[in-house]
């Protein structure tokens, strides 16, 4: 959102209240301001009581979270190991059905031997297995009536899995729910606290469900059994869903070369963030993020093609902070000021009946 809508906000407030007062009997003037007054009081106290900066805090640190499951379950198939040297099994990209700007899951994994694809949704934290389990489905709909479209994407694909990623101490109270829902879902666990190691998680049911929750290649299912694979929580910045304040973060340190940077300079960081994806895509992502930090007062423009972080700090871990602040300052500015401005119309509205029931009467 541009910088200048609570500059327009206000503007537009002060119009409306120069009309609405040439509408509005003299003798209802004085109570309207009073009013007005008293509401904005009232919605200045509500919005510096510190909740909705917190909540906001809480939602980036959730999408934290999640993007450390989520890399955790796409780094092993990036490395040099069994699963990408002997099962061919390749990370293709994030958000693999972003195109047709539906419900999304996270991420999407092919072999070049196996005619199966994976698709793989990470959950950093889990309020209600069951919910979890009933988006996911949803989302499960909405990729199989895709599929001629990855099977176009993917030649050779014939079949689809989808894996669920969690972190291990959650692992088995969702391997209970999803036995007991019958999805085909797939669980995986990140322990993250053991050292970094990603795992299937093998149900101890029966053996239709077993089967179920299992993949159908027995090498994958032996390579990620027993004490899984090592893994790794740092290892894309982003990717294509995560919170505008973690897409930001890749301007902490883009100008740690240089004093300024272009566009195209960003372009090429967002590219390697974002495997896969198409070019125009990743022209609007760069646009959007540059936008957010223009607007938060993160980047200066210096002139038509060059840019310049503010910032007081050199280091990406204090930039960060300075840049969630920013981000938490000007959405809760936003904010009050489209609450403020829902409470006058409904001002106005309650004094314009006022008004129209006396002329009735």
């Amino acid at each position: 959102m541009n910088r200048l809508i609570c500059i327009f906000l206000t503007n537009n407030m002060a119009n409306d209240d120069r009309d609405f007062l040439l509408k509005l009997p003299r003798d209802l003037h004085k109570i309207y301001r009073d009013k007005k007054a008293a509401l904005i009081k009232d919605n200045d106290a509500k919005w510096s009581d510190g909740q909705h900066s917190s909540k906001k805090h809480t939602g980036i640190d959730l999408d934290t979270d999640h993007n450390r499951i989520l890399n955790a379950c796409i780094f092993p198939f990036v490395q040099q190991n069994r699963l990408t040297q002997e099962l061919n099994y390749a990370y293709i990209r994030s958000s693999p059905l972003s195109e047709f700007g539906v419900k999304n899951v996270d991420f999407l994994l092919a072999s070049k031997t196996d005619d199966v694809v994976i698709f793989g949704e990470a959950k950093g934290t889990i309020a209600n297995p069951r919910a979890v389990i009933a988006e996911y489905k949803e989302r499960i709909k909405i990729i199989e009536e895709k599929s001629s479209y990855i099977k176009n994407m993917l030649p050779g694909t014939k079949s689809l899995e989808y894996v669920l990623g969690v972190p291990s101490d959650r692992a088995m109270e969702m391997s209970k729910a999803i036995a007991r829902s019958s999805a085909d879902i797939i669980l995986w666990q990140v322990g993250i606290w053991s050292g970094d190691k990603l795992s299937l998680v093998v149900p101890s049911t029966d053996d239709s469900t077993r089967q179920k929750m299992m993949h159908s290649n027995n090498a994958l299912n032996k390579e990620l059994g027993n004490e899984g694979v090592p893994t790794s929580t740092n290892f894309k910045t982003f990717y294509h869903e995560s919170h505008p304040v973690t897409k930001m973060t890749v301007l902490t340190s883009i100008d740690s070369e240089s004093e300024s940077f272009t566009f195209d300079d960003l372009k090429l960081h967002i590219i390697d963030e974002l495997d896969n994806t198409p070019d125009t895509e990743i022209t609007t992502i760069t646009k959007q993020i540059m936008e957010w930090a223009i607007d938060i007062g993160f980047v200066r423009c210096l002139d038509d093609e060059t840019y310049k972080i503010q910032s007081r700090f050199k280091h990406a871990g204090a930039r960060y902070n300075e840049l969630k602040i920013k981000w938490i300052n000007r959405r809760i500015e936003i904010e009050k000021e489209l609450d403020l401005r829902q409470k006058l119309e409904e001002l106005q509205t309650e004094l314009s009946v006022q008004h129209t029931s006396l002329e009735d009467y």
